[in-house]
């Protein structure tokens, strides 16, 4: 088992000196502030790569790509194709900089949460959801999401994501 820092959006000095102090041997960074235009190029992933590791540690992964950049293909609108290749484009770059893992959601309202200051073991305090104080809130802007819809969005959106050439040549880039 390996330890990993995770959650943390911007690498800093301070989080990487803390990872290691805990003992950490592995980073997990969540949507880092990275330019982009609905992908992330190779050269800032490189970078970001290449300064967890001057600290001694491995990017193990990255933990959502900006939640704007696919909301199309999560609800099936025109224009979901190409945030599809712009998808693909990121995993391609993350596979050639050698970053194996990419955690995503597919949540259009991102991920609910009721609280964000629940307390829990050890005297954690950890964010939750309770779906009895949820059920009654409003439609979103979005309209109204039905199961169906989501499955099927979800479906197109693997087809064209796992047999992408994209995808193939990033898996090479990570076969060592």
């Amino acid at each position: 088992m390996r330890l990993a820092y995770g959650a943390i959006h911007e690498v800093t000095e301070e989080k990487l000196v803390f990872a290691k102090q805990f003992g950490a041997t592995d980073l997990v960074v969540h949507t880092p502030p990275l330019p982009g235009d609905g992908y992330w190029e190779f050269t800032p992933l490189l970078m970001l790569r290449t300064r967890v590791e001057s600290a001694g540690l491995n990017l193990a992964a990255i933990e959502n790509i900006p939640h704007t950049w696919y909301l199309k293909a999560m609800l099936g609108q025109p224009g979901r194709d190409e945030e599809i290749e712009n998808f693909c484009r990121t995993l391609e770059n993350m596979g050639r900089a050698g970053i194996p893992i990419l955690g995503y959601h597919f949540c259009p309202t991102g991920v609910w949460r009721t609280c964000t200051d629940t307390p829990w073991r050890g005297g954690a305090r950890v964010s939750s959801f309770d779906y009895r104080l949820a059920r009654n809130a409003p439609v979103t802007s979005m309209g109204r999401l039905n199961d169906r819809q989501m499955w099927d969005n979800f479906t197109y959106f693997l087809k064209n994501v796992i047999p992408s050439t994209y995808l193939a040549r990033a898996l090479v880039g990570l076969v060592v």
